[in-house]
């Protein structure tokens, strides 16, 4: 079974996470009211190339991360030079799942272009949703997570720890990303889970199981997958896009080929590069509570081994309480430009569970969490009261009146089980997200998708 490698496209997170649409049974859209899109302009890449509709003429793939960051940092290149108003606003990149390994590359990157070229991409921090980052401590977290909440037990239990030993001996000789002995780990939990001809556990999150056997422990997940690979793999939803020059017929979240082209990969952990992003730009984790593949004690983990800026770990700092609307909603620690948030009752994906939560999270980075008017957001003991006139958080944002911040959230969500980039080599431009704010419908090769192919519902 492989595991966390799966290539799946930013697509999942304009219709499933948050984007500012949801896709309706009938292929007609639905507005997302906590869409990330309030309070800055939004840009989703399907990425590494082969992932969603982004392909290459020439059909190859990419083999390292520095290839896959050599294409991102080209495409944010050739984005602001189409788009130079753009070039102004601050620049954030986010993603979920094994963005944990892209986005960090990606940011030392951009940052050190900036350095040793002159070049300007006013990059101000990074945010990663149940990220793989660290592996020695996250593969080492499976076990430990698994018996605090007795999904191990007899011979899967021994056959588990046996495989972690084996696992770390390998990460000792040396740390790589990802190795397909440390996927037995995993194997050994998912299976017990399907003994007795189960539905097996559920790995982004441990609260479901699949409705059927056999259905891969999770892959079909989350509710609506089906209805968004309906309406995306419709021909004049692939025209809109301006993604009609790409061979493939229908849309299809996962890319085998993707995964095997850079499972040799030799890079190093991502988290390697955290004490010198710490010296410059803020970072953001959060984690779902109820996942497992990238689960909070692995990342909490990582967090205590990790030494930057002259101390190890979170040190003395404490950890808040966090509410929306008087409800505790997870818990936030801060120190040294280094935020970990952790949701309560929540997945893998967290805007799929709490979206509300998400948001927030978004905001709070953006630096407008006490300016939006959805819900009432604080950190401190459960018991504080809210100030009167909160407002309830099932209102919609009412059309035009908050676009607080001028940020540029490039979300690159990846591998493992979210995935992005949308980038095309060669002299030809192909659009990127499914809505343009910056040019009208009709002004070059950047096109709106057309009001007739869509139908939109307000919530």
């Amino acid at each position: 079974m492989e595991l966390k490698q799966r290539q799946l496209r930013s697509m999942d997170g304009v219709f499933l996470e948050n984007g500012p649409f949801r896709v309706q049974p009938d292929k007609t859209l639905k507005i997302n009211p906590y869409a990330w899109r309030q309070n800055a302009h939004m840009l989703y890449v399907d990425q590494p190339v082969g992932t969603g509709y982004s392909f290459s003429e020439q059909g190859e793939f990419r083999r390292t991360l520095k290839d896959v960051t050599s294409d991102f940092v080209a495409f944010m290149t050739h984005f602001f030079q189409v788009f130079p108003e753009h070039q102004r606003s601050e620049l954030v990149l986010a993603g979920e799942s094994f963005a944990g390994t892209y986005v960090p590359y990606f940011a030392t990157e951009l940052l050190r272009l900036n350095k040793e070229s002159g070049a300007k991409f006013r990059l101000s921090g990074i945010i990663i949703g149940n990220g793989w980052i660290d592996p020695v401590r996250q593969y080492a977290s499976f076990v430990p997570f698994a018996l605090k909440h007795d999904l191990l037990h007899g011979s899967y239990l021994q056959i588990a720890k046996e495989k972690a030993e084996k696992c770390m001996d390998l990460m000792e000789k040396a740390e790589r990303v990802h190795y397909n002995a440390c996927e037995a780990i995993m194997e050994q939990i998912l299976n017990e889970s399907q003994s007795g001809y189960r539905p097996c556990l559920n790995m982004y999150d441990i609260r479901l199981r699949d409705e059927k056997i056999n259905e891969g422990c999770g892959i079909t997940w989350p509710a609506g997958l089906s209805d968004m690979t309906a309406y995306l793999s419709q021909a004049s939803v692939k025209k809109a896009l301006h993604a009609d020059a790409n061979p493939i017929d229908g849309w299809k979240e996962c890319s085998r080929d993707v995964h095997q082209a850079l499972d040799e990969d030799m890079s190093l952990p991502s988290y390697k590069l955290f004490p010198s992003l710490l010296l410059q730009i803020q970072i953001t984790l959060f984690n779902g509570d109820a996942d497992l593949i990238c689960n909070t004690m692995g990342i909490q983990s990582m967090i205590d081994a990790l030494e930057w800026s002259g101390e190890k770990g979170f040190g003395s700092a404490p950890a808040q309480s966090w509410h929306i609307d008087g409800e505790r909603v997870g818990v936030v620690t801060s120190a040294r430009n280094l935020t970990l948030m952790v949701v309560d009752q929540a997945s893998h994906m967290v805007p799929v569970d709490a979206p509300k939560a998400s948001l927030d999270i978004v905001n709070r980075v953006l630096g407008v969490a006490d300016a939006q008017p959805l819900f009432k957001s604080t950190l401190g003991p459960a018991d504080e009261a809210l100030p009167s006139g909160a407002i309830d958080g099932s209102t919609p944002p009412p059309r035009g009146t908050y676009m607080l911040a001028l940020f540029f959230l490039v979300a690159v969500a990846i591998v493992g089980v979210l995935g992005w980039v949308f980038l095309r080599r060669g002299a030809r431009r192909t659009p990127v997200s499914p809505r343009n704010r910056s040019r009208r419908a009709g002004q070059g090769p950047w096109q709106q998708v057309p009001n007739t192919d869509i139908e939109l519902e307000e919530p």
